[in-house]
């Protein structure tokens, strides 16, 4: 492996149509567990302009509400423009039982802990990931900027720092490497767009200016490395338009 690279990695907001989904499957898994914990569930989503789909396979005899689970989601995730809003949107939903099969289903409190470890998979996922000691969560520092500056966006939402700011975004840093460590920042982007209707006077200089002082400069504070004087950063403020300024961030 070459010792001098560029590694980059991406992270979304909460408002993220992939993001969303994730959500709301999780949180119909839990919303069943919290009822029923030896209940069996898989849930999926997909999402679209003004409508979402949900498909559940399970083993309960808990009654979920599962549209309402998802509207609080949306809601929660700050959901309320007329492409999608968590008062209106459409959901449809595809809900099947699982038939019984005592291979599958088994209560684990009755299973010793080696009986336990022995249970094999029957779905399968490929991760890419390792542990390492760039940052203090043992991430790698591209990822672990990413995910700060995505989760700043959010903040900077909810907070009203930057008020008229979408649920959806996505973020992804650029970290060159020398000898294997981390040098310097190489490339800083941020998606964000406005929500319709709070937008037509925001100009792109204007949205570029409150990134940077809102959202990049909060979310590098505490770090080691910092963007330099060429640094790339861009700011895409809302779709099919691009805007790009190269600067530094005073630390």
């Amino acid at each position: 492996m070459k010792k001098d690279f560029i590694f980059i990695s991406e992270s979304v907001t909460e408002g993220h149509p992939d993001k969303i989904c994730d959500q709301i499957s999780d949180a119909v898994v839990d919303h069943f567990l919290e009822l029923d914990p030896q209940a069996r569930v898989r849930a999926e989503c997909a999402v679209a302009t003004s409508i979402l789909f949900i498909a559940a396979r399970f083993v309960s005899d808990s009654k979920v509400d599962i549209p309402r689970i998802a509207r609080k989601v949306i809601s929660r995730i700050g959901y309320r423009q007329p492409d999608f809003d968590a008062r209106t949107c459409g959901i449809m939903t595809s809900l099947q039982e699982y038939p019984p099969d005592t291979d599958l289903f088994f209560n684990e409190k009755l299973l010793s802990e080696d009986e336990i470890e022995r249970i094999h998979v029957r779905q399968h996922a490929t991760v890419f990931g390792f542990a390492c000691r760039q940052t203090e969560v043992l991430m790698p520092l591209p990822i672990w900027l990413a995910q700060k500056l995505a989760r700043q966006i959010d903040n900077a939402r909810v907070q009203k720092l930057v008020p008229y700011l979408s649920p959806d975004g996505k973020t992804q840093v650029g970290v060159e490497y020398r000898d294997h460590r981390p040098h310097r920042i190489h490339s800083i982007t941020i998606i964000a767009s406005g929500t319709k209707g709070m937008t037509q006077e925001i100009s792109t200089q204007r949205l570029a200016n409150d990134i940077r002082e809102a959202v990049i400069k909060p979310a590098f504070m505490d770090e080691d490395l910092k963007a330099d004087d060429h640094t790339l950063i861009f700011i895409n403020p809302m779709e099919h338009l691009w805007w790009a300024v190269r600067r530094s961030i005073p630390g």
